[in-house]
């Protein structure tokens, strides 16, 4: 009991403590508090999500949530994510103080969504995280005022559309608890679980709905699009599976087929439109939307190793994308923005080039990293249960990757520039840590796999 309260303690003790240090921030306009309050709220939601996990606790909080080892294997992800975010924009940003604010807020809308035991929780999350993440980009200037409104207006229309799914089954499931809706439902049940795959592939950046995804991405400060990209999507990925598999359960055989078609054509968009991507966000933009297929590959095979390696892939991903845009957002201050400018950036910057290409190697899937062995469980997860084209058109996708991440490379390493630009140390205290999540899980992946079986024993 002791330690339960102690864990409850210590998931909601940084919400409170991220909020107050934002605000007396912007009021005393001291950046340096605003950064040790934030890293000190994640620092200790982390902690107690670690605890949650090695105990298997379940916590209920106020009869809408509930802390389970599933909940708390996401906020242990937002809260690494964030702390990595946080200081890339106290790098980069002039508003600091009110981009901690705004993440505090969107952190909160993540937990609601982490430890939802209702619809109504998710929807609240999807609003504090869209309408902060909007505020993030506005406060930088009116050149990301294009992005950030793009940003919000499909967010809201995602969010509108799952209100709507979600009145549905209203008058069946009156408390919006994220139990199984009756079979006998039929055709309502099935226009209400369409509506919600439209709402959670906008959010997760499904086609056809990430249309939005290269534009905004390119628009954001590269701090933002590493929190949108690396968090607020997987965060998304949650919201599915809740959705899925405590709410439609029933209708499984029903929906696996439809995932499975999102994960190829998403997996296929992706790829063969970042081939001709010059711009190096935009490229990256639609390298997350293949990894979103990736990451639907093992939602579709619906298993439980198909969704302890969709989980695995997810914090996987997560780190590496964060990583991709802590190195883009340096490069973008140096007027480094295309892959033609990236020639010669092994001779300017050795570390620079090397990360970048450790991190793309990874996510190609090439052996030896976290990468690898993610794509590896999933598709293997495939294969196992008989989705053999799912899996070979995986396969097929990854060796697709390789030309275009190998565009970057190859511009990396050719010719001499004596021209060296220096990497300051909070970029390259993120780009460290990305790195040690690839290397450390890609040769000793059992502790990460462990993390996400447990958690995915909590999906029914």
């Amino acid at each position: 009991m002791i330690i339960e309260q102690l864990a409850m303690l210590l998931v909601l003790l940084p919400f409170a403590v991220m909020i107050l240090s934002s605000c007396v921030a912007i009021r005393s306009k001291s950046r340096r508090l605003a950064l040790w309050g934030s890293l000190a709220g994640v620092l200790i939601a982390a902690f107690g999500a670690t605890i949650v996990m090695d105990l298997g606790l379940s916590i209920p909080l106020l009869g809408y949530l509930t802390v389970t080892p599933l909940s708390a294997f996401f906020l242990f992800l937002a809260s690494s994510g964030t702390a990595l975010v946080e200081i890339l924009a106290f790098r980069y940003s002039e508003q600091f103080q009110e981009f901690a604010f705004f993440m505090s807020l969107s952190f909160i809308g993540m937990f609601l969504i982490a430890a939802a035991q209702s619809l109504l929780p998710i929807i609240i999350g999807f609003e504090l995280m869209t309408v902060s993440t909007a505020f993030m980009m506005l406060v930088h200037g009116r050149k990301r005022a294009e992005a950030a409104i793009k940003l919000f207006i499909f967010g809201s229309l995602a969010i509108a559309v799952f209100a709507f799914a979600t009145a549905l089954i209203l008058q069946y499931n009156p408390s919006l608890s994220l139990s199984a809706i009756p079979q006998y439902l039929g055709y309502i049940a099935m226009v209400s679980l369409a509506l919600f795959l439209v709402a959670l592939g906008f959010e997760t950046a499904s086609f056809p709905f990430n249309l939005w995804i290269p534009d905004v991405y390119q628009g954001a400060p590269a701090f933002v699009t590493a929190a949108l990209a690396g968090i607020n999507k997987k965060i998304a990925f949650l919201a599915l599976i809740e959705v899925l598999f405590f709410v439609f359960t029933a209708y499984f055989t029903s929906f696996y087929r439809i995932v499975e078609v999102l994960a190829i054509v998403t997996m296929l968009f992706g790829n063969i439109l970042a081939l001709k991507q010059k711009n190096l966000k935009r490229l990256f933009a639609y390298s997350s939307i293949s990894q979103a297929g990736y990451i639907l590959v093992g939602i579709a095979v619906g298993t439980h190793a198909g969704l302890t390696a969709s989980l695995f892939y997810i914090f996987a991903h997560s780190f590496m994308i964060i990583g991709v845009f802590a190195i883009v957002g340096f490069l973008e201050s140096h007027g480094i923005n295309t892959v033609d400018d990236c020639n010669s950036l092994y001779s300017r910057n050795a570390f620079i080039a090397v990360s970048l290409t450790l991190i793309m190697l990874s996510m190609a899937g090439i052996p030896g990293l976290v990468g690898f062995f993610g794509k590896f469980i999933l598709f293997t997860s495939a294969i196992s249960a008989g989705m053999y084209w799912l899996a070979v058109i995986g396969v097929l996708n990854s060796f697709i990757s390789i030309y275009y991440y190998a565009r970057i490379v190859n511009a990396s390493f050719q010719r001499k520039n004596e021209r060296t630009i220096l990497i300051d140390r909070y970029v390259q205290m993120v780009v460290v840590f990305a790195l040690a999540i690839i290397i450390t899980f890609g040769v000793f992946p059992q502790p990460l796999i462990s993390m996400a079986s447990a958690a995915a024993s909590f999906i029914p």
